[in-house]
């Protein structure tokens, strides 16, 4: 009798083939959990693997060599990565990625706290803003400047884009200063929570804008007051520019750096925002800041901006970092742009709660 042995045979054969079914078992575990820790890795750093793969599609080095400053928020102990969306080289203006209005928030801010601004390179100056791409005007709501590059959290709860805006001191190839500058500015999703304190109806009631377009009374430029309704014409540099004013919108053809427009509301009235619209809005990156004043002699400390540049048509910026503010007065001060010192036409327009 032989069947002991072909038992034994039989035995060894199976306990060797299930050994290799374990082995291909725990083969196939390892490759899904590799899978899903690959997976879980790319989901919590979509924006970094997102903005690579822009870079990669777009490129961030110019024309000069030199690649995008580094930016990081700072909330607490923590340094988020910001990533950046326009960067002007000195000579060349460069569009890194579209700012998404589908925000994935990376931390969580409360309304009335703060935070930081670090860099790779020491900026000249910084300003922070809370952008809303997905109106049907993309707008900026200023954040009041505290010391140290650091700015107050303030604005409209909700998820938001946080925006920093950096200019940066020009080197030629030897890494030598020059008298121009560089330009990038950054974004960020955030979750603006409001503050921890009830706020009264009151205060609520004064807090909302209700962005009513309202008209303009007269307009003081670099040739003195017009009336509403008024074409004219001034000298300046010996050449015509002009102005086209009616109720609601301003027109001006052109300006030089440094010039200056008050609008005449006509009466005292919650303000709210300004909308702008430059000519060259997705192409040039122009500096103005925004004042105002009840008698038009004393103005408020100017809130600066920059077009984002990321659309050509109309953005909208807020009056102050706290709005709407009650004002006659609202005085636009031209500072320069990226392409030169010369503004090309543009529009503006008053919008408040009246």
């Amino acid at each position: 009798m032989k069947f002991p042995k072909y038992g034994n045979s039989f035995s060894t054969e199976t306990i060797a083939q299930n050994a290799i079914k374990e082995c291909v078992l725990a083969m196939i575990a390892i490759l899904l959990l590799t899978c899903f820790i690959s997976i879980m890795v790319w989901v919590n750093n979509l924006p970094t693997t997102f903005f690579s793969l822009a870079q990669k599609a777009y490129g961030i080095g110019t024309n000069s060599g030199l690649t995008v400053p580094k930016a990081f928020l700072v909330s607490g102990n923590q340094r988020y990565e910001m990533t950046p969306f326009v960067h002007f080289d000195g000579k060349n203006m460069n569009k890194i990625i579209y700012p998404s209005a589908d925000i994935t928030p990376v931390l969580t801010l409360q309304e009335g706290g703060e935070v930081g601004t670090e860099f790779s390179e020491s900026p000249v100056s910084v300003k922070a803003y809370i952008a809303d791409y997905e109106a049907d005007t993309p707008s900026l709501h200023a954040l009041k400047e505290l010391p140290g590059n650091n700015f107050e959290i303030s604005g409209v709860q909700g998820l938001w884009n946080i925006e920093v805006h950096a200019v940066f001191p020009s080197h030629d190839g030897l890494g030598n200063s020059n008298s121009s500058y560089r330009y990038a500015s950054y974004e960020l999703g955030i979750d603006m929570m409001p503050m921890v304190f009830t706020k009264n109806a009151n205060e609520i009631g004064q807090n909302v804008c209700a962005n009513k377009e309202t008209g303009i009374a007269k307009v003081s430029g670099p040739n003195g007051p017009r009336e509403h309704q008024a074409n004219f014409n001034y000298q300046q540099d010996d050449r015509n520019k002009s102005i086209n004013v009616n109720s609601n919108i301003l027109s001006i053809e052109s300006v030089k750096v440094n010039s200056s427009y008050i609008i005449d509301l006509g009466q005292e009235m919650p303000i709210c925002s300004l909308s702008l619209i430059f000519s060259n809005g997705d192409k040039v990156v122009n500096h103005f800041s925004i004042q105002t004043s009840t008698d038009g002699a004393y103005f408020s400390r100017p809130i600066y901006y920059d077009n984002t540049a990321a659309v050509s048509g109309e953005e909208s910026y807020d009056i102050s970092s706290h709005f709407p503010v009650t004002t006659r007065y609202v005085k636009i001060n031209f500072e320069g742009n990226t392409q030169g010192d010369v503004y090309a036409p543009m529009q503006v327009r008053v919008f408040g709660n009246s």
